[in-house]
């Protein structure tokens, strides 16, 4: 997951396609890296650290969102390795209807990421809270979009 779109282009392949390839390639994965870690992980019992960003990949491939948000949860408890999961779970919440979560999660991650690149507006039926805003006014951060520097 690098450059400053890639979310943007997953929403896209996300929402508007039920395509795989671009969603793993997004994601820096690929049909051969998500067999080896459904394998990988399969024998280990559990979902192993190196084995996360391709399952977690596999999971979006699907459109499957919970099992993709159980993942980032899981990677959230252990501490991101990648800033990148961070704006991946809060949008996955947003699409996925749970917009309180988001907000929760922004709201905790924001004192501890030196550059924070706030989504909005990514779920169908996003409605923020009148604190939310007054908070991302006062913190000066962008009300929608995404700026990764």
């Amino acid at each position: 997951m690098s450059g400053s779109n890639w979310l943007a282009d997953l929403d896209l392949y996300l929402r508007h396609s039920r395509l795989r390839a671009p969603v793993l390639a997004v994601q820096n994965s690929d049909e051969f890296r998500l067999a080896l870690a459904e394998k990988f992980s399969e024998r280990s019992h559990s979902v192993p650290a190196e084995a996360s960003p391709d399952l977690i990949a596999g999971a979006l491939a699907r459109r499957d969102f919970p099992a993709a948000i159980q993942l980032l949860e899981t990677e959230k408890d252990r501490g991101f390795s990648n800033i990148n999961d961070f704006f991946l779970l809060t949008y996955l919440y947003c699409l996925n209807g749970s917009v309180e979560k988001a907000e929760a999660l922004a709201s905790a991650g924001a004192g501890s990421i030196q550059k924070i690149g706030l989504l909005i507006g990514f779920g169908a039926n996003y409605r923020p809270s009148s604190d939310f805003i007054h908070q991302a006014e006062s913190e000066s951060v962008p009300q929608s979009g995404i700026f990764l520097d």
